[in-house]
């Protein structure tokens, strides 16, 4: 194995769904396109992903630790510096991260710099203590794309940095089982409003300056344009704000908009 020290190393973790017209491994292809003009991009366990998703969710952290020894194996003996290496999940894929960025630091008392996680998995994850998931403290930066909380994905905060388009749940242009019948999307595979995060995250990278975020105490601020926290962008592979942002998306490519504007506040009223 040849390695060059520097080259940032993207280990990417996604699971796929067999019976599903979506395919992140097709959505990733411009991701890695983009990537790979500068960096190496590395990925990802398919066998024990297509297990029933009890087994996957418990393999997840025997499949971290071995990432984790991997990533200290390149550190300590390939010279790759931890400021070149990121590490990116997708639902059960991002507890994965979690586990293996834990592992490097319960071997070498240091932590990697930055994951970034998508919709990162919520059933069976959701009442685990911090030492049995992904939490914010398992890396200097954990920047987290919430698109389906509370159903498949995680309902709450989970990193330094959430965004939450759309309020982090129904994305438009998703068929919704419980809501008015929608022509437009019924084709749409259940898990639409889960790997929305996929497709987001892949144009945020492609197209520089689109998902424009504010940060805000609530989605329900947002929509009434009183929160005029600071706006960062969501494919921003070097950012290091924190809390919690907001953000509109449309239905369909190009997702990316505007941010609304902000309203100024009489408080005397």
């Amino acid at each position: 194995m040849k390695i060059y020290p520097g080259f940032t190393l993207f280990f990417i973790f996604t699971e796929s769904y067999p019976s599903s017209s979506f395919s992140i491994k097709n959505s990733l292809k411009p991701l890695k396109m983009q990537l790979m003009n500068t960096h190496t991009v590395l990925l990802d366990w398919d066998r024990p992903a297509y297990d029933h998703y009890i087994f996957s969710a418990f393999d997840t952290e025997s499949v971290g630790k071995y990432v984790g020894v991997l990533i200290n194996r390149l550190v300590s003996n390939y010279g790759v510096s931890t400021e070149n290496i990121i590490v990116i999940g997708h639902s059960l894929g991002a507890h994965i991260a979690g586990f293996a960025c834990k592992t490097f630091t319960k071997i070498t008392g240091k932590k990697l710099p930055r994951i970034i996680v998508l919709d990162p998995a919520g059933p069976l994850f959701i009442f685990r203590p911090n030492s049995e998931r992904l939490n914010k403290n398992d890396a200097d930066v954990v920047m987290a794309v919430h698109t389906d909380a509370g159903a498949e994905g995680y309902p709450t905060v989970i990193g330094t940095i959430d965004f939450f388009p759309n309020g982090g749940f129904d994305q438009p242009g998703c068929w919704k089982t419980l809501k008015a019948f929608n022509l437009k999307t019924y084709r749409q595979p259940l898990s639409c409003d889960h790997n929305r995060a996929w497709e987001y995250f892949v144009e945020a990278v492609n197209v520089t300056g689109s998902f424009a975020a504010r940060k805000c105490d609530s989605y329900e601020n947002f929509k009434k344009g009183i929160c005029a926290g600071e706006v960062v962008m969501m494919g921003d592979l070097n950012l290091k704000a924190t809390g919690s942002f907001f953000l509109e998306t449309n239905s369909e490519k190009p997702f990316s908009k505007q941010l609304p504007e902000v309203i100024t506040v009489d408080k005397k009223q």
